[in-house]
């Protein structure tokens, strides 16, 4: 059996070193003395028969073997914390999820729902794209689990369940009138521009569906490919878009410079989000990417959607 010549410890200690270039900073970064880094250094190359650093210049200079360590030394490092948690730690329900975010997600809930699957998977890779190519990752089995809007995939092969909904609201500049009925925002979109997203994006062809099914027919659009900057295009552009509720809050330091009201029709426009997988076997990924988002929008979403204090959060449906 081969030796297995590599201490961990020293390793980490000489990233430190590599990374500040500097054994006194390295030293307080680790909360060790000077003295027990250059040891450990000088054990580590000991131990590998070569020279690391090159020590009479300063700052430190890695010779062509530290530099092949420093590359991927660090990826060693992740691998043993990983195989540390996945042996030592109850609370890890599976060894690796690949996820994918649609753009929505990623703008909102997605910081508290990757750090809840964090904790509970050893190894947990994430994608943020739109809809159409994120179907395409689950089609040729690059991701495991989606969370995106629209995707309407009622094939046996898929397994998907509805996450949460929410209405799509109208959104005015504030120097614009609301409008009150379907004529108004006919009005409207002959005098102002429609912002939304590109047409790339599922969300933005069912807006565009709507409109033409209601007779609304912009002169101007704006298409951007991001939720972050669409509210602050409308308040800065003078003009008015059809968004879901938290995509408004996506643009929340906006939102004094806007009108947020029920778009002028009895008949309800939702968005659902889903979160698909696209057989059995991912079926207890599944369920554990649904409860989770769900959780957090629980936990956290709605209180944030509160904090605008424009009744966003009674526009979200959580089963």
């Amino acid at each position: 059996m081969p030796k297995l010549s590599l201490d961990l410890r020293q390793l980490q200690i000489f990233l430190y070193v590599a990374e500040h270039k500097n054994l006194r900073r390295a030293a307080s970064l680790l909360g060790i003395t000077p003295s027990a880094v250059s040891q450990a250094v000088t054990a580590l190359e000991s131990e590998l028969a070569t020279t690391l650093l090159q020590r009479d210049c300063r700052p430190l200079t890695l010779t062509e073997a530290g530099r092949r360590l420093y590359q991927d030394g660090s990826s060693l490092l992740a691998a043993a914390d990983s195989l540390r948690r996945r042996v030592c730690s109850d609370g890890l329900q599976y060894r690796s999820l690949r996820l994918g975010l649609g753009e929505s997600t990623a703008s909102t809930i997605a910081p508290w729902l990757i750090k809840r699957l964090y904790e509970r998977v050893a190894e947990l890779t994430v994608f943020s794209e739109l809809t159409k190519p994120l179907v395409q990752r689950l089609e040729n089995g690059t991701v495991d689990v989606i969370v995106c809007a629209g995707p309407q995939l009622d094939d046996a092969k898929w397994q998907r369940q509805e996450a949460y909904r929410e209405d799509f609201l109208l959104v005015t500049a504030r120097s614009i009138a609301v409008p009150k009925t379907l004529e108004d925002l006919r009005t409207l979109a002959q005098s102002h521009p429609l912002i939304g997203y590109n047409d790339e994006s599922a969300d933005q062809v069912r807006v565009n569906r709507f409109l033409s099914a209601k007779r609304v027919v912009p002169q101007k659009r704006l298409s951007v490919s991001s939720s972050y900057g669409l509210v602050g295009l409308i308040s800065q552009c003078s003009g008015f878009g059809v968004l879901p509720a938290t995509d408004i809050w996506c643009g929340r330091q906006f939102l004094f410079d806007v009108n947020v009201a029920a778009i002028p029709d009895p008949e309800p426009f939702l968005r659902s989000m889903w979160v698909v997988g696209k057989g059995q076997e991912e079926s207890a990924q599944l369920d554990l990417v649904l409860t989770q988002t769900r959780e957090v929008l629980r936990d956290y979403m709605l209180d944030e959607l509160k904090r605008v204090n424009l009744h966003l959060e009674d526009h979200i449906r959580i089963p």
